[in-house]
């Protein structure tokens, strides 16, 4: 059984809970992406068709759609196969930050959500102003910039 709204998603089998995944629309009009933002599958239900169904729910059209890269190597061919794009992929670091030098030439400077969602949207075409906005007001959210340079 499906249950989904506003681009929520959840799977219920046998086994109860089987998962759930959600998109997010950015843009609006012919630039607008539907970006894949979560895609989760029980261990229990992973090869059940369980991933396939949630998405054809998500999608039920065409149109663009994207995705950060997944670390599941079964999630890449069924993302494929409804056309997601990876734009770009997600490094998984650790360590201690502070071990790092900072560049040559570069600075952190803070900047405001209005500039930073400018910026994206001169790079990608899409405004994320209410993100950026959002994320600037949650505790200790700041917009940050590097520039390289006075």
């Amino acid at each position: 059984m499906l249950a989904c709204g506003n681009g929520l998603i959840g799977f219920y089998a046998r086994l109860g809970y089987a998962g759930f995944g959600a998109t997010r629309q950015l843009g609006s009009g012919p630039g607008a992406v539907s970006m894949l933002c979560d895609l989760f599958v029980r261990p229990q239900a992973h090869g059940s068709g369980c991933g396939r169904a949630m998405l054809a729910r998500l999608w039920p059209g065409s149109g663009r759609r994207m995705t950060f890269s997944s670390l599941h190597a079964h999630a890449l061919p069924l993302y494929a196969s409804f056309g997601l794009d990876a734009w770009w992929p997600l490094l998984y670091l650790r360590g201690r930050a502070d071990a790092l030098a900072e560049p040559a030439g570069w600075r952190a400077v803070a900047a405001d959500a209005t500039e930073v969602a400018a910026l994206e949207l001169t790079w990608t075409g899409v405004d994320r102003s209410d993100d950026h906005r959002g994320w600037g007001r949650r505790p200790g959210g700041a917009g940050l910039l590097a520039r390289r340079g006075d």
